[in-house]
């Protein structure tokens, strides 16, 4: 087994680890879906159950308000209409147009009368509100000057009923009904009825009722449990007495709470048993069918054989997946065997691109060098050429000087005596020769040949940097010296068609292949040299913009249309004729400024020129401070 596959299972085994099991999971589901329901479920009851209760609370009381309302109404009505018959007695009428004369007779009529076996204090008024009768002696009030005794007076209105207030804080009903002759008020019977009289009565029907009477404003009966809160108000029609009943919710809460408790608790029961079941059931229907699934996809993924068996499941939907888990292993081993097979023909068929590849551009790395070659060997030649002239004229130079260089060295070591004619001939070498000039020419000359020297080295160098355009190994480079080597190997093709003009800023360097991107500046400059079809210009720029380092080359030719343009990097595209290029120096360009991780873009317009931008990514430097 390869490390890899040891770190991938290792990764997959502590993966594994973290997971939790489906049991469990569908233990913890169907234990927090139950709860989640039983509580959904009790808060929906408990809700519908406050609103029952609360509805029942509401219709009860407003009945029990209905039957107060009504008995008060009666109360009033009957009381009020036996004072309305009271007040029409004849005797009544005698007493308030002859009050001196009858007074015996109407306090003994008086006297007799009750309201339904009760009697009250009754009273019996002039037409200014003097007191001319009462029943009793407690209470009494001043009745001169009131509103509604000079309404009733007036015939403004028929009857009266309120609510009075008396000695010691006590109130009363009162109601009043005016004593009419010839059907004109000329008097006044009133009772005041203590207002205990009615509150006793509705004291026995409240119940959890409470009963706040007010009357202008002022509380003057609190009848039962009065809780604060929105009270239920009812207003007496006739005599605007207000009765603000409101509702003691302690008792029906009370029960509330207890069958709430009480549903509650078997909900949780009925959720715990209804859990348990449908874990058990669980286990069996859903549970092991997964896990046997799991087990054959494991061993689908680990080569093993594992054999389901679909005639085993409960449920229909299982069995079906376990025949279709079975046939999908088949197929995918099927698939396997062919995608191993189609993975070898791939390897081999991409070794087979790699090698053509590798030939495409070493065909076309040889093209140039064979469009080259001609203007290379040129340029190679015309130093060859001097320095040979120059080592003739040096021959020559030494073929003078040696025999006189040995004739002086002989008469230097005293040799004269040994050969008679040495002086005179070294008179005679130095009277046929231009020494002078020998010796002023021979610098020149070797520096000369130095030159001569030194282009031949640099051209040479060129084309090796040229040539190496394989090598594999990465390195930082500077682009303005590659751009000075491909112009020495170029420079034959461009000097005679036109003039080179070179921008070249200080760039930082780049990291790559330095001979494929002379290779890529080569195709320019050359394509550049073509697109001018007498005598141009080109222009070769480079500087460092956003941290790329952006090399321009720019010419004066014909241009590129726009259907073109978009064809440029296209393989075995050109706009040559035919044979005069393989339409391949763009695409290998474009694919060598992709590898080094640049862009190359083109601007061009037609009868005026093109610009090829290439742009690499810069290696920046690191700034010291001092």
């Amino acid at each position: 087994m390869s490390i890899e596959q040891i770190a991938e299972n290792r990764y997959l085994h502590a993966t594994v680890g973290r997971w939790r099991s489906i049991s469990r999971l569908l233990s913890q589901f169907v234990v927090i879906s139950i709860l989640i329901l039983g509580v959904l479920i009790a808060a929906l009851l408990a809700f519908r159950i406050a609103q029952a209760v609360d509805e029942i609370q509401q219709t009860h009381v407003r009945n029990q308000i209905n039957v107060i309302a009504h008995d008060m109404t009666e109360f009033l009505s009957s009381r009020n209409q036996i004072l309305a018959d009271h007040a029409r007695f004849p005797v009544m009428v005698q007493g308030v147009m002859q009050p001196d004369f009858n007074k015996g007779i109407v306090r003994d009529f008086m006297g007799n009368l009750t309201f339904l076996g009760k009697q009250y204090q009754e009273v019996l008024l002039d037409f200014s509100g003097q007191t001319l009768q009462q029943l009793l002696p407690q209470p009494t009030f001043n009745y001169a000057g009131e509103q509604w005794f000079t309404d009733l007076i007036d015939g403004k209105q028929i009857s009266y009923q309120g609510i009075s207030r008396g000695s010691g804080g006590l109130y009363y009903w009162r109601l009043a009904q005016p004593v009419l002759y010839n059907n004109l008020p000329e008097g006044v019977l009133l009772v005041e009825i203590p207002i205990t009289e009615l509150t006793d009565k509705i004291a026995e029907e409240l119940g959890e009722v409470g009963l706040d009477i007010v009357w202008q404003g002022n509380s003057i009966k609190q009848i039962g449990a009065v809780v604060n809160g929105s009270p239920i108000v009812l207003t007496e029609p006739v005599s605007g007495v207000q009765l603000n009943f409101s509702i003691d919710d302690s008792i029906a809460s009370a029960a509330t709470t207890r069958l709430l408790t009480e549903m509650s608790l078997l909900i949780l029961v009925m959720s715990v048993l209804v859990g348990w079941l449908s874990i058990r059931l669980g286990r069996v229907w859903f549970i092991q069918p997964i896990k046997n699934l799991q087990m054959f996809a494991e061993s689908v993924a680990s080569g093993s054989d594992y054999q389901l068996a679909p005639n085993k499941y409960r449920v229909q939907e299982f069995g079906q997946l376990a025949n279709d888990f079975m046939r999908m292993s088949e197929r995918i081993t099927r698939r396997e065997n062919a995608l191993l097979k189609k993975r070898d023909e791939l390897a081999r068929l991409n070794e087979d691109l790699t090698n053509s590849q590798a030939q495409l551009v070493q065909s076309e790395k040889m093209a140039s060098l064979g469009t080259l070659a001609a203007g290379v060997a040129h340029e190679i030649n015309n130093p060859v050429g001097y320095i040979k002239n120059n080592i003739t004229t040096l021959n020559e130079y030494l073929d003078v000087l040696l025999p006189l260089v040995s004739d002086y060295y002989k008469y230097a070591m005293g040799q004269q005596f040994e050969n008679p004619g040495l002086l005179q001939r070294i008179k005679t070498q130095l009277g046929d020769e231009d020494l002078d000039y020998l010796l002023e020419d021979i610098g020149p000359l070797l520096e000369d040949t130095a030159e001569g020297t030194d282009r031949v080295k640099s051209i040479v160098a060129g084309l090796k940097s040229f040539a190496r355009v394989d090598e594999s190994e990465q390195k930082q480079f500077d682009l303005n010296e590659c751009v000075e080597s491909t112009l020495k190997v170029v420079w034959n093709e461009l000097k005679y068609k036109c003039e080179v003009n070179q921008q070249l800023s200080n760039v930082p360097p780049i990291t790559g292949n330095p001979g494929q991107i002379n290779q890529v500046i080569m195709n320019l400059l050359i394509n550049a040299a073509h697109a001018i079809p007498e005598r141009g210009a080109i222009t070769i720029e480079t500087t460092h913009e956003n941290g790329e380092v952006v090399l321009r080359v720019t010419d004066t030719g014909v241009g590129i249309s726009e259907e073109n343009i978009g064809m440029l990097f296209t393989p075995f595209f050109t706009t040559k004729p035919v044979g005069s290029g393989t339409g391949l120096g763009l695409s290998i360009s474009h694919g060598i400024v992709e590898q080094h991780g640049g862009l190359i873009e083109v601007e061009s317009e037609v009868g005026k020129g093109t610009t090829f931008t290439v742009k690499l990514p810069a290696v920046e430097q690191e700034v010291v401070a001092v």
